[in-house]
């Protein structure tokens, strides 16, 4: 049986139904102790004259944000929102329909008024980035709607960005629109704006790389990178990419040579940028694929087991194994894994082969080097604990214990209750275990570590708590 609707719910159909006199007085009412109401109600009788009076009445207010230094006290600000939503509204769905070129010109006027919110409002002016992020979708869509000329379109978006570091993303976003005649004309404004030094120069120079990128235009790209930068493995690495995608690979070598990574800590060279070993592995990568490309393939394969050997990255094992021929692949398999089994370094040979899914050799590991493991290591050995115990209990006490012993030994306070966790979780996989391979008995360890620790109130107290006591 259908439910009979509600008839004292505030809702479009049940409103109408109180009639146009009444919604009016009501309306009146709510006016008389609210501004951004009042202004609301006279932009809507405004739009029924027309849109030169609609578009006036918008510039007032536009204008008179604009001019406005007073700081927006916090019992204030959420009205000021909802008005600065309004305008963007009236703007877009109502004068649109009327003249989408003035409604146009005004968005982008509003938009000018996003970077005055933060003298008034400081850090909350954030509560804006949602309004001004659709204001910049609005102006994408206008734009091309509106068939605005190339040259006058590329003027609004250099000043846009002239101003706002973070109007790349609406910029780029007009690419479409512009044309070739537009975007040729934006290049310039930025190009010569780099050349002055603007303050906005790192924002000029991140749309002119996007610029040709959308062209497919790797030289162009190429052409925004200083010296130093067409030395840097990052940049080096990204110019081979797009080399090696337009099917240029002796250029691709030539780029990643000139930006060879040294010997020594990339980090030591390049401090202010703060690379790390993503950087080389990148770097690597795109060199190893454009060995490939210019055929030279026996020294990529070479390349990609020196990387695995030096790394234990399964990107550089996974590339070189599906260059093999049949059978052999799984010979070099084994010898990968063993040569991981001996690696310097316990964490990241147990990170091998859990990411090659390997558990099975992540368990031996575990037994074989226990003594190594470090256990204030949480992000690998916690996870790793909770994917072996199912088939290698033995192993994931392992890798807990080392937790626990490391937290407690240490007296690190802020880990007890994930220890006492640790505690708990070894205690219910114990019966699974039955031979403890040289590890003590769960109930002999938890024993030592009650006394070991017993001046330790608050893990005490973590530990019933976990136990449910």
């Amino acid at each position: 049986m259908a439910r009979k609707p509600n008839k004292t719910t505030v809702t479009a159909e049940n409103l109408t139904g109180l009639g146009a006199e009444r919604l009016a007085a009501i309306l009146m009412e709510l006016a008389a102790g609210r501004a951004d109401v009042k202004r609301r109600l006279k932009m809507e009788l405004t739009g029924e004259v027309g849109s030169e009076e609609l578009a006036n009445e918008i510039v007032k207010r536009l204008a008179a944000i604009g001019k406005a230094r007073t700081w927006i006290h916090w019992r204030k600000r959420p009205a000021f929102v909802r008005e600065l939503d309004m305008l963007r509204a009236m703007i877009v769905e109502r004068l649109v329909p009327l003249d989408a070129a003035r409604a146009l010109e005004l968005l982008w006027r509003f938009r000018d008024l996003k970077l005055g919110l933060y003298g008034r409002m400081g850090e909350a002016a954030e509560k804006t980035d949602e309004i001004f992020r659709q204001t910049d979708q609005d102006l994408a869509r206008l734009a091309g709607e509106a068939r605005m000329l190339p040259a006058v379109l590329a003027h609004q978006a250099f000043e846009a960005l002239a101003f706002d570091d973070d109007a790349g993303g609406l910029v780029v976003s007009l690419y479409p629109v512009l044309g070739a005649a537009g975007v040729a004309a934006l290049r310039e404004r930025l190009a010569a704006g780099i050349a002055e030094g603007h303050d906005n120069s790192a924002s000029f120079l991140g749309v002119l790389r996007e610029l040709a990128d959308l062209d497919g235009d790797v030289d162009a790209w190429i052409a925004t990178l200083t010296p130093r930068e067409a030395q840097h493995p990052g940049f080096g690495a990204a110019a081979a990419e797009r080399l090696l995608a337009a099917g240029r690979g002796e250029a691709a070598l030539q780029a990643l040579e000139a930006s060879r990574p040294p010997e020594r800590s990339i980090s030591a060279v390049w401090r202010k940028d703060d690379l790390d070993e993503r950087v080389r592995a990148r770097w690597l990568a795109v060199y190893r694929d454009a060995l490939e490309a210019v055929g030279r393939t026996e020294e990529a394969q070479a390349l990609r087991w020196a990387t695995f050997e030096g790394s234990l990255s399964t990107r550089a094992l996974k590339d070189y194994l599906a260059r093999l021929p049949e059978f052999d692949d799984v010979i070099a398999e084994d010898r990968a894994k063993a040569h991981a089994a001996r690696f310097k370094s316990f964490h990241r040979a147990l990170a091998f082969f859990l990411a090659w899914g390997d558990l099975a050799g992540a368990a031996a590991l575990i037994l074989a080097r226990r003594g190594e493991i470090q256990g204030e290591d949480y992000d690998l050995l916690i996870p790793a604990a909770s994917r072996l115990e199912g088939r290698y209990p033995l192993a994931a006490t392992a890798l807990r214990r080392a937790m626990i012993v490391d937290a407690l030994d240490r007296a690190r306070s802020g880990r007890y209750a994930q220890t006492a966790r640790l505690m708990v979780e070894s205690e219910a996989i114990a019966p699974s275990i039955t031979d403890w391979g040289g590890l003590e008995p769960h109930e002999d360890f938890a024993r030592h570590i009650l006394i070991r620790h017993a001046r330790k109130p608050r893990f005490l107290a973590e530990l019933k708590a976990a136990m449910g006591g």
